[in-house]
């Protein structure tokens, strides 16, 4: 018996996805395996992909939706078709691969990425998050599941409304995150007033280094590093096929000089800097090392003792020149921010040490503990890899304690004589670790913890609104 022919809207799908005239000359060989494969109940049996039409009504058309995640006529003139290029081929693989009940383990598992970080880590676009976004992409890479690019709310719903079964979650920027909880009359969760929303399940935001989200959704913030008093969900990030492919140089090779970790220059002038301003002239002469960084110019973009590597109107330091620069460093010295910031690790990686500044507080009973640390995850590490250096919370900004100045030269000398002589890369941080939590973050019934969580939490749970939403 002759296989049926697809249906007006699977027609328009993969006519939208390859191009109107697949159906015409353009690829014969191509038309003709979709004529024999592809069967409307083929991708009913998995999950409806186009969408359920009681969804629809009063909303866009299918046309419509098609167009909104597939037009590039609406890109701005200066604007990277990367994440465009990367949703065009992977429709086309996720499409056949359904349409031909050929997927791969997980391919018919997908995840959409509207946080722009996600957009920009694509064509490598420096910055701590886009480390960690690059990392998630490798780990859904390695586990074989489809990722799609969304620039705005629009494009999320749209690719619901064509896949609504196949989603397993989707990632946005904190303030549409927010915005979908604060705004409820328009908020983008799926409810009986909104049908063709996120279920609020399936909704997670990336916090960044040294952020959260508050209860009961904390779980549904994913972090790079394990903060666990927060309770967000920790995923981590790996940067050891990255930091690898920079050639190890011996410490006998490099130069005697030291970098120092601040992107701004005004963390020079910030509550957190713990030195004197002329430290850095200072331990110049008495090490014989030369300071430098890469700083923008909001505060000059000069500082006594230090060379800054940023020109005023020049382009930013790239990533490979700041690699190089780390990995031929003699040391990594924080001055109180960024904090938790990506670079103590690759350091290591390097075998270069970090020096991470602490404020310690004296107790009544005498004993010291840390009250601040610049990294804190770092700093758990200890010698020789990572040196804590201390001075005291006595002293308010714009005090300095009198003696971290001689504390931070004497650490940075051991530092340089003892330091690290090899690569060092924390277990958590490699990839098969990392890839591992995202496996079981993705393979954990969200539906059943989010149940959980607003039953439990009386603010949430005694509201009305929660008893509209439809998971």
């Amino acid at each position: 018996m002759a296989r049926r022919l697809p249906s007006t809207r699977i027609l328009l799908l993969l006519a939208a996805l390859f191009g109107f005239g697949v159906f015409m000359t353009r690829d014969a060989d191509l038309e003709a395996c979709l004529r024999e494969h592809v069967e409307l109940g083929h991708l009913r049996a998995h999950g409806n992909l186009v969408g359920k039409k009681e969804e629809r009504e009063g909303g866009e058309s299918f046309e419509d939706q098609l167009q909104r995640v597939w037009n590039r006529d609406d890109l701005e003139g200066n604007e990277d078709h990367s994440w465009r290029d990367h949703n065009h081929h992977t429709l086309k693989a996720l499409t056949i691969c359904i349409a031909t009940q050929t997927c791969r383990p997980n391919q018919d598992k997908v995840l959409i990425l509207q946080d722009d970080h996600y957009r920009k880590a694509l064509i490598g676009v420096p910055a701590g998050e886009r480390i960690f976004a690059r990392s998630l992409m490798k780990a859904f890479q390695q586990l074989g599941y489809t990722y799609l690019f969304a620039k705005e709310m629009g494009e999320v719903s749209a690719f619901y409304s064509l896949f609504p079964e196949q989603i397993r979650a989707t990632i946005i920027h904190r303030n549409e995150y927010d915005k979908c909880y604060d705004d409820w009359e328009r908020s983008c969760l799926k409810s009986k007033i909104n049908p063709r929303g996120i279920p609020i399940q399936d909704l997670f935001t990336s916090q960044f280094f040294g952020r959260g989200a508050a209860s009961p959704f904390a779980p549904w913030a994913l972090v790079p590093e394990d903060i666990r008093q927060q309770n967000n969900t920790y995923i981590g990030y790996s940067i050891e096929e990255e930091c690898v492919k920079q050639p190890f140089v011996p410490t006998l090779s490099r130069p005697r000089q030291v970098w120092l970790l601040g992107k701004v220059s005004k963390f020079f002038h910030g509550p957190y800097y713990p030195y004197s301003r002329d430290v850095w002239v200072k331990a110049s002469k008495e090490l014989n090392v030369e300071f430098i960084g890469a700083f923008d110019y909001q505060e000059g973009g000069t500082y006594p003792g230090v060379r800054n590597l940023q020109l005023p109107d020049g382009p930013l330091v790239g990533k490979e020149e700041f690699d190089m620069e780390i990995s031929r460093s003699l040391a990594i010295i924080g001055i109180g921010d960024p904090i938790i910031s990506p670079t103590p690790w690759y350091g290591l990686c390097y075998g270069t040490p970090f020096l991470n500044p602490v404020k310690t507080h004296l107790e009544d009973d005498g004993t010291t503990r840390i009250a601040r640390s610049q990294h804190p995850f770092a700093g758990d590490i200890g010698k020789p890899h990572v040196y804590n250096v201390g001075s005291s919370d006595l002293f308010k900004p714009p005090q300095i304690d009198p003696e971290a100045d001689d504390i931070l030269i004497e650490s940075l000398r051991e530092a340089i004589d003892v330091g690290p002589r090899e690569r060092f890369i924390p277990e958590a941080m490699k990839q098969e670790q990392m890839t591992a939590r995202v496996k079981k973050w993705l393979e954990t019934d969200w539906k059943a913890e989010m149940r959980v969580n607003l039953e439990s939490e009386t603010k949430w749970g005694s509201d009305a609104r929660w008893k509209q939403l439809i998971m």
